[in-house]
C-alpha cells in the first residue's frame, strides 16, 4: 500500500497539472484502490451479512447484485438455494474467485457506473461500498436505476455516532471509521436517509450490526450486541438499510 504523503502531495497541487497528468494522478489513486480492496475478503462471520441472509434468504428465489462482491461469499448461500447471483467488483483476484464459486461477475469501478440495464434486478446489495464513493449521490442513483421497480436495494456502511464512537469522542479519542483508507464519507442516520431520499429510494426498514461487541469476537455476549445493534441501529457499528424505488 503506497503512503498517503505521496497521494496527498500528488493532489495538493492538481491544479497545476496537465490533463494527462491528472489522469496519471487518477490511475494511481485506482492502483492504490485496487491493492487496498484486493486483501479485503468477506466471510461468513460477519454481523451485518449474517443480517441479510436471515432477512432475504427465506424469500422465493430471485435475481440479486452484489455491488462490490470480492470473492462470493455474501451471495454463496443464495446460490445455493436457487438464486440468480451476479457480482460487479473492482478487483481482478477475488472476481476470479466469486467465478469459480459460480457466480456470473463483471469487473469496473463503480465511480463510473454499474454495466446493467434499468430495471435489471430484484435485490441490488452493496456492503460497505457507499463511503467509499466521492460522489455517493451519483452512486445511490444509479443502484436505484438497477434495482426493479418493486425491488429491494440493501446497503450497509459505518455509523460515525456508534455507541463506540461517541464514547471514544467523549475520550477525547477519534472515531473509528472515520479516517479509514479510503473512506470519503462518513454516516449518521440522519444523513443517510437525506441522501436515500435525494436519489429516489424509500427505507423500508433499518437495522444495524452489533453494539459493543458481535459474535465474531464472543458468542454469548455477542449475541446480545447484535440482538441490541437491530434494535437501535442509530447506535450500532453499521448500517443495515433496506430501502425500496420511491413513486417520484
Amino acid at each position: 500500500m503506497c503512503g498517503k504523503d505521496s497521494l496527498m502531495e500528488q493532489t495538493a497541487t492538481m491544479l497545476d497539472r496537465t490533463p494527462a497528468q491528472v489522469h496519471q494522478v487518477g490511475e494511481t489513486v485506482i492502483a492504490q484502490q485496487q491493492r487496498y480492496f484486493g486483501d479485503y475478503q468477506r466471510t461468513a462471520d460477519d454481523p451485518k451479512y449474517r443480517k441479510i441472509w436471515d432477512k432475504l434468504l427465506p424469500l422465493p428465489a430471485r435475481t440479486i447484485l452484489d455491488v462490490g462482491c470480492t470473492n462470493g461469499a455474501l451471495l454463496v448461500p443464495f446460490l445455493e438455494r436457487g438464486w440468480a447471483c451476479s457480482g460487479f467488483e473492482l478487483c481482478a483476484e477475488p472476481a476470479a474467485e466469486a467465478r469459480d464459486r459460480g457466480i456470473d461477475v463483471a469487473e469496473g469501478d463503480v465511480a463510473l457506473g454499474l454495466p446493467y440495464p434499468d430495471d435489471a434486478f430484484d435485490v441490488v446489495v452493496a456492503g460497505e461500498i457507499v463511503e467509499h464513493v466521492i460522489d455517493d449521490l451519483a452512486f445511490l442513483r444509479e443502484l436505484r436505476r438497477v434495482v426493479a421497480p418493486r425491488g429491494m436495494v440493501v446497503l450497509t456502511t459505518p455509523n460515525l455516532v456508534s455507541l463506540g464512537n461517541r464514547l471514544l469522542m467523549g475520550l477525547g479519542r477519534m472515531p473509528r471509521f472515520a479516517y479509514a483508507e479510503f473512506h470519503y464519507q462518513i454516516y449518521n442516520y440522519d444523513v443517510l436517509a437525506r441522501k436515500f431520499k435525494e436519489a429516489g429510494l424509500r427505507i423500508d426498514h433499518a437495522s444495524g450490526s452489533y453494539i459493543g461487541i458481535s459474535r465474531t469476537f464472543n458468542t454469548k455476549i455477542g449475541s446480545v450486541g447484535e440482538f441490541l445493534g437491530g434494535l437501535l441501529p442509530t447506535l450500532s457499528e453499521h448500517f443495515v438499510i433496506y430501502a425500496s424505488p420511491s413513486s417520484t
